[in-house]
């Protein structure tokens, strides 16, 4: 597996603690300015109103709405948002954590879709083992392929789940990879090369092993060339994936 023991424990840790949720207010949310309940904003107006207090204020620069006009920007803009981030250091500070919070959380999302999908796509393909064993006993019955020709479809399987495997826990390896120093970035560029060539060849396979076999299940098309060609193809994305 590519993460780590404290990879691990700390992916683990990250998703059923009450960490994500703080960061995604802090990211989508700004405290109302008068009594600092968090407030998301739902519609295109900078005029919002606190459900809690019933305080009027500007969305962009929490100032109070009365003082907000055609001269400070309109209903969609705030010229006075500007003016507040380079004169005020605290609203500079808050929206500058609001915006590294926004980026984390968004880093993080990026890695767990793709962690989840490799884990979902292991179980579903496990899930298809029996339908295989299925359509390769079909194979033998009706077709006469000796069995001995048909364990591709096993192993490929079996070599398909490790593979997801793989790709779904270096998803988490990458996301607390360090990138801070030259070498650091390298290591970190080879190894997300490495995982893109994996992914793009188990997707590959994958695929191939879920297309529709009642083609090669024709009695009447004594032509066996198709099935072979489809073997043949099957075991050069098999061993491409143990590359």
């Amino acid at each position: 597996m590519p993460a780590n023991c404290g990879q691990v424990s700390a992916w683990y840790e990250k998703e059923k603690s009450d960490s994500e949720n703080i960061d995604w207010i802090k990211a989508n949310t700004k405290p109302c300015p008068k009594c600092k309940s968090p407030i998301a904003k739902t519609q295109g107006c900078n005029h919002m109103q606190c459900s809690q207090c019933r305080a009027d204020f500007c969305w962009l620069c929490l100032g109070e709405w009365k003082s907000h006009g055609s001269a400070t920007g309109g209903y969609y803009s705030c010229n006075v948002y500007e003016k507040k981030k380079e004169t005020d250091k605290d609203f500079a500070a808050w929206e500058n954590d609001a915006a590294q919070a926004r980026s984390e959380m968004q880093r993080y999302i990026f890695h767990y879709e793709r962690y989840n999908n490799h884990g979902k796509s292991a179980k579903l393909c496990s899930k298809q083992i029996e339908k295989i064993r299925d359509q390769m006993q079909q194979l033998h019955e009706i077709k006469q392929y000796p069995q001995d020709e048909l364990k591709f479809f096993e192993e490929t399987s079996d070599i398909v789940i490790k593979c997801r495997n793989i790709l779904r826990w270096s998803y988490v390896c990458v996301f607390f990879m360090a990138a801070k120093t030259q070498q650091e970035k390298a290591e970190k560029e080879l190894f997300e090369y490495q995982q893109t060539t994996l992914e793009e060849a188990c997707e590959r396979t994958h695929q191939m092993l879920e297309c529709d076999k009642t083609k090669f299940l024709d009695i009447s098309d004594p032509d066996r060339s198709p099935f072979y060609q489809y073997k043949g193809n099957m075991q050069t994305a098999k061993e491409s994936l143990h590359k």
